[in-house]
């Protein structure tokens, strides 16, 4: 370990500290309230890691990502609530409640730092491109992998009356309807395509550059029609990922980059907001006249996170801190691991989400409920109590640790850090098993990517030698380092 990252430990460290400290007074101070030292003890010591990671391993580290969405999950909320307490319809917390809830995200965020300090980390050194045959190979077997992902996302609205009259559905009718479909993997499939087409035209030829950017721009539209903001930042991420590991320097923590984050959130909050507006003009039900005037007539949601994407997670911690379930001891997580088999396969009926019994407990009546999400600290701290949420917390740390080191050993690591790295920020607004079932679904496709890549590098190479999928070494794929 070298004395740059002693010191950036020794701060974090230090930061974390004060924060524990300035919480405890806090509580002795008012006891049983939610303090804004206990709020920052969430915000501060996940923002300290974020910026450390990324100094050193760009704004696209998996860490990094997962560090700051936990800050934003968690401490931005607890910081609002300090300032006006929400009301909710189906759920009426007290002032206990939401100390209770700021103690389990504490204890997150104390379990998150320790997951990055025992965590060894990879420095990220440039990694350029393999041969010209195995950049063609890459960027043939992306197009196809891209073009049976987009063929799979048709079918599967196909099968509730296409994709042009799911557009004009309401959000909540179009999900209850495809509850009942059967589910295409074609997340992977794109993820994984638009990954080597990158890889395979970067750098490389200009006219592979622009046709792989086009494709990211027809997703991009596809998705955002349906309103699927979820589905957009995967793609931007992957993208990421491709282009954070070829060229660190574009991914550096900068100021540029920066505001270009939070100029991405604004739009996103905005489009959150007035995307229901797509279906109604979509389905014929308003005019851009009317649909003007009802955007205009809405009260904007910026500066009040709890009315945004971040706030229906964290209804769950609110739910359960006063500690009134049974614990669950691991069930949820252990019952999540088989339910990944279709239901074909699936032997009996599968055991519901733990965030379906929630949906059931408060909103049982009202309709279909989508886009509230989960918390993870409410989900650790129901199957395993105080433990949970730190113990967790220390897990998914060393994970993203993990995958933020591995990209940088092979194409193998790179493509499926990209096809992954979304599941930073999902794993701090929906259960495990969502989060498990999207890894599986997305990261399986990389071993077929890269297989079907080989076979494509031996046709295209006419007798040269082909790319190595699995050499001696370690990585999966080598790549050539740059010199020094």
């Amino acid at each position: 370990m070298t004395s740059v990252e002693m010191q950036e430990r020794s701060l974090v460290i230090a930061c974390t500290s004060l924060c524990v400290v300035a919480a405890a007074v806090g509580w002795l101070i008012y006891p049983g309230e939610l303090t804004l030292p206990l709020a920052l003890g969430s915000l501060i010591p996940p923002l300290c890691v974020a910026v450390a990671r990324a100094k050193r391993n760009g704004v696209v580290d998996p860490l990094a990502v997962f560090a700051l969405s936990f800050a934003a999950y968690n401490g931005v909320l607890l910081v609002r609530f300090n300032y006006g307490r929400p009301e909710y319809e189906a759920l009426a917390p007290t002032a206990g409640t939401f100390f209770h809830a700021g103690i389990l995200s504490a204890l997150g965020s104390l379990g998150l730092v320790a997951g990055w300090l025992v965590s060894k980390d990879r420095h990220s050194d440039p990694v350029s491109q393999g041969s010209a045959s195995q950049c063609t190979a890459s960027f043939v077997t992306g197009i196809g992998f891209y073009m049976v992902g987009v063929a799979l996302y048709m079918a599967q609205y196909w099968q509730i009356g296409g994709y042009m009259q799911s557009v004009g559905m309401d959000r909540g009718q179009r999900f209850e309807l495809l509850k009942h479909t059967v589910s295409m993997p074609y997340e992977g499939f794109v993820l994984c395509g638009i990954a080597l087409m990158i890889y395979g035209s970067l750098g490389v030829a200009k006219s592979r550059v622009i046709l792989a950017f086009v494709a990211c721009a027809v997703w991009l539209g596809l998705v955002l029609l349906q309103g699927d903001r979820r589905l957009a930042l995967q793609m931007i991420m992957a993208t990421g990922v491709v282009i954070g590991t070829l060229r660190p320097r574009l991914t550096k923590l900068r100021v540029v980059v920066l505001v270009s984050v939070a100029a991405a959130y604004f739009v996103a909050v905005l489009f959150g907001q007035y995307r229901t507006l797509i279906y109604d003009l979509a389905s014929g039900r308003s005019t851009l006249n009317q649909a003007k005037v009802a955007a205009e007539g809405q009260e904007s949601i910026m500066g009040k996170p709890e009315q945004s994407e971040l706030g229906g997670p964290y209804v769950s911690v609110l739910y359960y801190s006063d500690g009134g379930a049974s614990l669950r001891w691991g069930s949820s997580y252990a019952m999540s691991i088989p339910a990944v088999l279709p239901r074909a396969l699936y032997p009996g009926t599968k055991t519901p989400a733990i965030s379906a019994d929630l949906d059931q407990a408060l909103y049982q009546g009202v309709g279909p409920v989508y886009g509230l999400g989960f918390s993870p600290i409410a989900e650790a701290y129901v199957n395993f109590g105080l433990a949970g949420p730190f113990g967790v917390m220390v897990l998914w740390s060393m994970f993203f640790a993990w995958l933020g080191s591995n990209r940088h050993g092979g194409l193998a690591g790179m493509i499926v850090c990209a096809t992954l790295l979304q599941e930073a920020v999902n794993s701090n607004r929906i259960d495990f098993r969502y989060v498990y079932f999207e890894s599986v679904y997305c990261a399986g496709v990389v071993p077929v990517a890269l297989i079907t890549m080989r076979v494509v590098a031996g046709i295209t190479s006419r007798g040269a030698t082909a790319v190595r999928v699995f050499p001696l070494a370690p990585q999966f794929i080598a790549v050539r380092r740059n010199v020094r």
